[in-house]
């Protein structure tokens, strides 16, 4: 009897599972001819957003099964799916499509539950208002788009947030939730602090859950013509440290276009140029940035100077990293650099918040630029009259190791907010190869080398080496000082050593007729000397013969002039001469007519002496 009853249970089992191997089958087969509704199993999907601890229900239209083989999961999409309150008629949410992953534990219990979903092609509009605070809506009929976000809005997004940053509930119809994921979504994003509006084409962005809290991806397409930028990024919320670490990157991000777009950022149209690089933050749950860091690059350009008619500068590309700080709030700029094509600049420094001012400490440096380019970058009204003397009189040549300091201002509030004023501008940089006019039609200092300090009043230029003609510049300086003020001035002083005849022809030029004055040529000059030279003019616009200090302090040794008295010539002199716009004085020996003598001659050129030459010597 046993043993029949055992061979009936065992052929009834068999049929069981015979049973079950067909509808198996048949499931399978039916599910790889396409998708397969199974709206029976919606009165156990609506629990799907209900907890006992929150005013929302979830409504669904149709539930769809779909089956891609036997390498995937079962896909179960929800169309027609609307969030709504309790006791309330109008959704709060609505989304076309939803895929969902089904947990396996769930079925056993009788209910469907997702482990993720997928919120496919939804509207998606966030706002900020002039508050400062979030608002949320998701999936509003187009004729609600323009409408501002619920309270029930917040409150779902709040919801969705709460679920996934820590451990799921037990009482929560999302305890098996660990990955949300919206894909293709419209993305619309209104600032109204800034009055700013913005938005992305494609949107795709993943919620899941983390150990220490939720983590947040990324990729955008953003809707700003032609550039198209790009966005991808991933955050990481820290729920016990209510904090969140945000790293991001992009592509093709045209500050003009932005600025072009959004007229509380018009002034990022002076840049033209696609950036793309990294930024990491972390932000409090209120917004608050703690710490940035950065690094961007940007591709062929141009920088355009406000408000002036300064043509625009372009660039081959530019680079440049940073980083964002608190206690005290601070950007520091680690380094910029922008390659000119002629030159490459770079920049380091920092940006202070001191009560409502930004203090601004910088540093630029040049490594080489030509002397002829520095036209183009030196900006028209600044420098004073240092600017037109250095353009028009430096050129060939190159400015080396070139590095200026700045110390600048911008009020944060009131009427002049966001004004700069130049505090000092202090720098250094070496001069090599450049021709220096500085007192045209002279001739010109050639092949300068120097060392040159500046600051927002002085330029000085301590000259080691060059030449005017056949004579040798061993020491100089051009020194301008009273930059920006009512005083400007030009102070020339040079060592000078070479042939006599160069040095009378120097200061017998028209610009100064020097030599003409006491009565001597140049015919036939011999002899070698040191010269100190000392030009000083003021920096104006119709400068005057008279308002050109000249003074020319020499020794001559083996001194030959052919016409110095009663058309006689010295020979084999030794000389100590000054000689400046109110005289000339001359001491020392020499051969006169083939016999020594010793000489003394004053001459005025100013004409308030009764006698205008005095020559004695004795043989």
């Amino acid at each position: 009897m046993i043993r029949r009853a055992s061979i009936v249970c065992l052929e009834v089992l068999c049929g069981v599972l015979v049973l079950i191997g067909l509808l198996v089958a048949g499931s399978a087969w039916r599910l790889s001819q396409g998708p397969v509704s199974i709206q029976f199993l919606l009165p156990y999907a609506e629990d799907l957003l209900q907890r006992q601890d929150t005013r929302f229900h979830a409504e669904l239209d149709d539930l769809i099964l779909t089956w891609a083989g036997w390498e995937r999961a079962l896909d179960v999409r929800a169309l027609g799916v609307r969030l709504l309150e309790k006791n309330a008629a109008r959704p709060v949410a609505r989304v076309g499509e939803v895929s969902l992953t089904l947990s396996a534990r769930a079925l056993v219990d009788g209910k469907i539950a997702p482990t993720s979903l997928e919120i496919i092609r939804p509207r998606i509009r966030l706002v900020r208002d002039k508050s400062g605070g979030l608002q949320f809506d998701l999936g509003a009929p187009e004729k609600d788009t323009g409408a501002a976000a619920t309270n029930s809005d917040d409150e779902a997004l709040v919801l969705l947030i709460n679920e996934l940053s820590g451990p799921a509930q037990p009482d929560s119809g999302l305890r098996y939730l660990n990955r949300v994921s919206v894909i293709g979504a419209a993305l619309l994003i209104e600032d109204r602090q800034m009055n700013v509006k913005w938005g992305a084409r494609h949107a795709d962005i993943t919620f899941e859950r983390a150990p220490i809290g939720l983590r947040t991806t990324f990729d955008l397409d953003v809707d700003l013509r032609p550039s198209r930028p790009e966005i991808h990024g991933e955050g990481i919320y820290n729920l016990k440290a209510g904090l969140i670490d945000i790293g991001i990157s992009f592509a093709r991000l045209n500050p003009n276009v932005i600025g072009e777009r959004f007229e509380a950022l018009a002034e990022l149209k002076a840049l033209t140029t696609d950036l793309g690089g990294t930024a990491s933050l972390k932000i409090d749950i209120d917004g608050d940035i703690k710490h940035a860091e950065f690094e961007i690059k940007g591709t062929t350009g141009s920088l355009t100077v406000p408000d002036t008619k300064i043509p625009p500068y372009a660039f081959r590309a530019l680079s440049f990293s940073g980083s964002v700080n608190r206690n005290p709030d601070q950007v520091k700029i680690g380094g910029l650099e922008i390659d000119f094509g002629d030159f490459k600049a770079n920049l380091a420094g920092v940006v202070t918040r001191v009560g409502k001012i930004a203090a601004i400490n910088a540093t630029v440096g040049i490594p080489s630029m030509r002397a002829n380019d520095l036209k183009k970058y030196w900006p028209p009204g600044t420098g004073g009259g240092a600017r037109a003397w250095v353009l028009t009189n430096m050129h060939g040549g190159t400015y080396n190791d070139t590095v200026a300091n700045l110390t600048a201002r911008i009020p944060l509030e009131g009427k002049n907010a966001g004004a700069l004023t130049v505090d000092s501008i202090n720098g250094r940089m070496n001069v090599v190869d450049v021709t220096i006019d500085y007192l045209n039609p002279l001739p010109p200092i050639t092949g300068a080398k120097a060392t040159a300090t500046f600051s927002d009043t002085r330029f000085d230029f301590a000259a080691q080496s060059g030449a005017i003609g056949d004579l040798l510049l061993e020491d100089g300086a051009v020194n301008i000082s009273g930059i920006g003020g009512d005083n400007e001035k030009l102070v020339v002083s040079a060592f000078i050593r070479g042939s006599v005849l160069s040095a009378l022809n120097l200061i017998n030029h028209p610009r100064l007729n020097l030599l003409s004055r006491v009565g001597l040529t140049a015919k036939d000059a011999a002899g070698t000397h040191a010269t100190k030279l000392l030009i000083e003019f003021p920096l104006i616009n119709t400068l005057k013969a008279d308002e050109v200090r000249v003074d020319a302090t020499s020794n001559i040794v083996g001194l030959v002039l052919s016409d110095v008295l009663k058309e006689k010539g010295v020979t084999d002199g030794t000389v100590a001469l000054t000689i400046g716009n109110s005289g000339m004085s001359a001491k020392g020996t020499a051969k006169y007519a083939d016999t020594p003598v010793r000489f003394e001659w004053n001459q005025d050129f100013s004409g308030r002496d009764d006698v205008s030459m005095r020559i004695k010597g004795d043989a």
